[in-house]
């Protein structure tokens, strides 16, 4: 009697066994299966994520070494900027600056999801100061990268630009 007739017979004789083993290796490599799709997809997204974001870093003034200025504030220098970008492996930069203006003769209207972290108290206490931020390449900026905000028409500035 060869091997693969006694495996049958064996298979044939204890069917419920069988099952259960049977059941417990395709629940086994349905779980396995699933798990390499979704490491697969996570690892893809990542990639994606990165492309869109891009790694990157923040340089600005030490609060500790410039006392009274907000954190992510200052100026930090063209020099400290250049040296930077210059380095190996840095593909692209965005000089930001940020300002608190007051403005004149205009009314501040808040945005209507309520995304904008509006408060009637703060409304009353500062009027209408808001803040501005003002950047050399406003397609590389983070919040145009993350699709926090979205250009609906004309174009991105660029450091060609003057104002």
């Amino acid at each position: 009697m060869s091997f693969i007739q006694r495996a049958w017979l064996y298979i044939t004789r204890k069917k419920l066994k069988t099952l259960i083993l049977l059941a417990i290796l395709l629940c086994m490599s349905t779980i396995m299966l699933s798990g390499f799709a979704i490491k697969h997809s996570t690892d893809a997204a990542a990639q994606s994520l990165d492309k869109t974001l891009k790694a990157g870093f923040t340089l600005g003034n030490n609060p500790r070494t410039n006392p009274g200025t907000a954190r992510g504030s200052g100026t930090v220098s063209n020099k400290d900027i250049d040296a930077v970008k210059n380095l190996e492996g840095v593909t692209d930069y965005v000089k930001r600056q940020n300002a608190t203006v007051d403005f004149i003769n205009t009314k501040l209207v808040p945005l209507p999801s309520g995304g904008s972290g509006y408060d009637a108290e703060k409304d009353k206490q500062f009027g209408n100061a808001a803040t501005i931020i003002g950047v050399n390449k406003s397609e590389s900026e983070k919040k145009f990268r993350a699709e926090s905000l979205k250009l609906i028409a004309g174009r991105h500035i660029t450091e060609n630009d003057s104002h």
